[in-house]
């Protein structure tokens, strides 16, 4: 049996011959994601993106050493390229930001030029170096990335083992347990959520903009529009998970709140599965969502840039996302783009798209009655940028939406709020002669938040739209305002036959940390 002495000397002459170091960073880079936002990324991901990232090394390695022979040179070459892979989006938004030259595809081509000079640097280097000193760098290179590996699974390992100690996320009465299996089958339930739509009061008061004709539309269909709304949390990820969770975060409870990035993922898992789901299905309703989150094992319909999650926080910065993503579609229209001022180019243009086909869907939802009740959710991006349309309710080109400055943001918002007031009005009234006896909600997450990341500390940024329909058309049961935390409460309460106390009508405001 080797001695531990010849195990160690052995090891080390493998980190000294061994060309290692380029294979060992992409799995650092997935594992130090999935680190970060443990819990948030699936094990399965993780491992599948590992072994494809694996993969193009060794495609590169191979083609490499094709065109170069000394070793070191391979590794590092190969290093560099997958750097540049793994990481391209945060290279190129470096340099967008160094240099002032904003997001444009033309600029592309001339960092890609750049990458290759550091790549050919990177030889000639290597080549000039003596042989004891290919053999350090090489030993310190596959030492240094082993070790960072090495760190990551022990953090992670960590954290697996924590995790069944830890508070959930969400908090949760106990003793309301007994009241989430009493709820019974009712009528269809349809919720709008509308992003960052604002309530009517607030746009008058903040903007000195007369959106009225939509709460007496809803007021004149037998809505019961709750004109102090707000909502708990100013931030869509959170307000959702509380929203369908139907309580408060178990953290952010103070009146101004510290989050991260790893808050918002975590956020996102909570959706997921939320209890009001749960609640609906053992009622015997049927889960139906048009989202950009998953919701009750349903994939999402579309999945904005912002609202990145599981392996896609690991490849999103890569140089095939952002190729697959933007450049070559930028390639493939771009002569349209320059003769036609108005094409609609698709990826730009998706976020609309988006809207439009859930529009569609909730209408055929409407009109295909069933005998098993329904949760009808559709979340819609509008009125949250991107300003798509104008004072005309005219869908906009391309570059006048990209040329809307800071100050003109609040005119465009209100452009937009006018159109998704026209979609409010067909779904409203779709649903209403299709059927018979529904529940609708028509719900923004929170208000309109001119001033995000600037300050947070706004109280106009919880004023949002809220309104809800019962087929009775009566609301005694219903305060005369509420947060969106008892919307489901209240909902449940009166068409499912639960008792859930109402909770306090709290707010709680929520700054991104800089760690």
């Amino acid at each position: 049996m080797p001695s531990y002495h010849s195990v160690i000397t052995g090891v080390r002459q493998w980190l000294r011959s061994a060309v290692l170091f380029p294979f060992l960073f992409p799995v650092f880079y997935a594992l130090h994601i999935a680190r970060y936002y443990f819990g948030a990324v699936p094990v399965t991901d993780v491992l599948e993106i590992s072994a494809a990232y694996l993969l193009v090394t060794a495609v590169v390695y191979f083609l490499v050493s094709t065109l170069v022979k000394n070793r070191l040179a391979r590794g590092l070459v190969t290093l560099i390229m997958m750097v540049i892979f793994v990481c391209w989006f945060k290279i190129i938004n470096y340099v967008f930001r160094a240099f002032h030259t904003g997001d444009n595809y033309n600029y592309y081509p001339f960092i890609l030029l750049g990458c290759a000079a550091i790549v050919w640097i990177a030889i000639l280097v290597a080549k000039r170096l003596k042989a004891s000193t290919l053999s350090a760098v090489q030993y310190y290179l596959n030492s240094l990335f082993a070790i960072f590996i090495i760190v990551e699974l022990c953090f992670i390992a960590f954290y697996a083992i924590q995790r069944p100690y830890n508070n959930s996320l969400m908090l949760k009465d106990p003793a309301e347990q007994h009241t989430d299996v009493s709820a019974k089958p009712g009528p269809n339930i349809y919720l709008m959520l509308f992003d960052e739509y604002a309530s009517t009061g607030v746009l008058k008061d903040e903007w000195h903009y007369d959106n009225s004709s939509i709460d007496s539309f809803l007021k004149g269909r037998g809505f019961f529009v709750n004109t102090k709304s707000r909502s708990n949390y100013c931030w869509t990820e959170f307000s959702m998970a509380s929203l369908l969770h139907m309580d408060f975060f178990r953290r952010f409870r103070a009146d101004h709140n510290y989050v991260n990035y790893q808050d918002i993922q975590r956020s996102i898992v909570a959706i997921e599965h939320p209890r009001l789901t749960e609640v609906l299905r053992h009622a015997g309703y049927a889960i139906k969502c048009h989202s950009f989150f998953e919701v009750d094992d349903q994939p999402a319909d579309y999945v904005p840039e912002l609202r990145i999650n599981k392996g896609r926080l690991i490849t999103t910065s890569s140089l095939f996302h952002g190729f697959e993503i933007n450049y070559l579609p930028y390639l493939k229209y771009r002569s349209r783009i320059r003769r036609d001022p108005n094409f609609r180019f698709p990826p730009f243009y998706k976020m609309d798209d988006y809207n439009n086909e859930g529009v569609a869907w909730v209408l055929n939802q409407a009109r295909a009655q069933a005998a098993q009740p329904n949760f009808i959710y559709a979340h819609f991006l509008m009125p949250h940028d991107l300003y798509y349309y104008d004072s005309a309710d005219r869908i906009m080109p391309m570059d006048r939406i990209k040329a809307i400055s800071k100050e003109q943001e609040p005119q465009h918002y209100m452009y937009n709020v006018r159109h998704t007031n026209s979609k409010i009005r067909q779904m409203v009234d779709t649903i209403l002669k299709y059927d018979p006896h529904p529940v609708i909600i028509v719900l923004g997450d929170h208000g309109y938040r001119y001033h995000l990341y600037e300050d947070d500390k706004h109280p106009e940024y919880f004023r949002n739209m809220s309104a809800i329909y019962f087929p009775d058309k009566d609301y005694s049961s219903v305060p005369d305002s509420f947060t969106n935390v008892n919307v489901f409460r209240i909902v449940l309460n009166k068409v499912c036959g639960t008792n859930y106390p109402l909770l306090p009508d709290k707010s709680y405001t929520l700054t991104l940390s800089k760690d």
